[in-house]
């Protein structure tokens, strides 16, 4: 309660809709990749076509300019409300075949990306910069109990009814949000400097320097999340159950990391906060490129800290961007966000082939090396704004 205690009352009121929200796209998000199998099985698809259609999900991201553009211009509640009702139709139609499947997929990634840059906007515009950090980091929380609490129940319903029963039951969950976010964040009307002025965001070498930095470091960590599952089972020879009790165990890590980031970011100041994340990830990816088969119990702690390092850092981002044009916030968030997520599916192209033929070591190389230029980056090209 204390964490909540400063924040506006409107804030409040609309934080437990928005992380529920969020949490049911971040599951629909991730369960894909986890269930790949079933899912490619049940909707008679090749295991080549159906990460094919994970792919161009993915690749929506480059949308996310749009997005932002759209929320400048009518406001951010009225498009975060239109992508929750996108993201539930998209989750029910997944359930329904072949095409439902693909279709589905697409549009929800769709829905994703317009979803994250809209609630990042609008949390822009009712939290003050100096408590942004808090308010974003108890939103990102929703992360890691998708993999905590939405993976593990999936997972049984996958087992034992099916492999639609994952979309049907986060359509059925989702409704009831999307209608509430409807009621409050969609009648909101635009902000007054967005009625005034619909202009592009004001570009310069901070904001460049910002927005690349953050690219880097999140393109960094997707060599770490596509290669550390199969890590896992080479290097110690787990079988499925070993590693989802090791994605277990990241969930709780990724809680701590946005926990944590929630209280420190603040204080700290987000650009530092952002570096402290990206070197905490980057060291502990240098420990696996140097040791890349260490003793069981040390890699999966070195795994962690990789993960409690991004989890930080990613969180400490938000504010940042969301802050760096606050007369185009959702158009900045849109660029920041699409081409990370443009960058991270390329990165899922090239990491897996990476770790097929140079190995998980190099692959940590790479994280490592990324990690450090977006440090550098940010220790000397990117401004913090005056009130962070």
């Amino acid at each position: 309660m204390t964490l909540l205690a400063d924040l506006p009352a409107d804030v409040r009121r609309a934080l437990p809709r928005l992380i529920g929200f969020r949490f049911i796209s971040n599951v629909g998000v991730r369960y894909p990749y986890s269930f790949l199998p079933a899912l490619a099985r049940g909707a008679g698809f090749s295991i080549e076509e159906m990460s094919a259609v994970l792919s161009a999900r993915d690749f929506t991201g480059a949308l996310a300019p749009a997005a932002g553009r759209i929320a400048d211009r009518g406001g951010s509640g009225k498009l975060m409300s239109a992508a929750t009702f996108l993201g539930v139709a998209a989750l029910a139609a997944a359930a329904v075949g072949r095409w439902g499947l693909a279709i589905g997929f697409v549009l929800f990634g769709l829905s994703k990306i317009a979803f994250d840059v809209a609630m990042n906007s609008w949390l822009g515009d009712h939290v003050p910069y100096e408590r942004r950090g808090r308010a974003m980091g108890l939103v990102e929380l929703s992360w890691s109990a998708s993999a905590l609490i939405g993976l593990p129940t999936l997972d049984i319903l996958i087992d034992q009814i099916g492999w639609n029963a994952a979309s049907v039951l986060l359509a059925v969950l989702g409704l009831p949000l999307a209608v509430a976010i409807a009621r409050s964040e969609g009648r909101e009307p635009p902000s007054v400097h967005r009625q005034e002025v619909h202009r592009r965001p004001h570009v310069d070498a901070g904001i460049l320097a910002t927005i690349a930095a953050f690219c880097l470091m999140t393109s960094s960590s997707q060599l770490l999340i596509i290669g550390h599952g199969l890590w896992l089972e080479d290097t110690y020879h787990l079988d499925a159950a070993g590693v989802g009790i090791a994605v277990i165990a990241i969930g709780v890590v990724e809680a701590v990391g946005s926990s944590t980031s929630s209280g420190l970011t603040d204080r700290m100041g987000k650009r530092r906060a952002i570096a402290l994340g990206s070197f905490v990830m980057g060291l502990a990816a240098t420990a696996l490129t140097v040791f890349p088969a260490p003793r069981m119990t040390v890699g999966l702690i070195l795994l962690a800290l990789a993960f409690l390092g991004f989890e930080f850092a990613i969180v400490s981002s938000l504010p940042l961007i969301s802050e760096l044009d606050p007369g185009a916030r959702a158009q900045m968030m849109g660029w920041a966000l699409g081409l990370s997520t443009v960058l991270r599916a390329v990165g899922s192209f090239v990491g897996g082939r990476l770790y097929v033929n140079q190995g998980f070591g190099t692959l940590m190389g790479v994280t490592a090396a990324g990690c450090a230029l977006s440090i550098l980056m940010l220790v000397t090209l990117v401004p913090e704004p005056a009130n962070g």
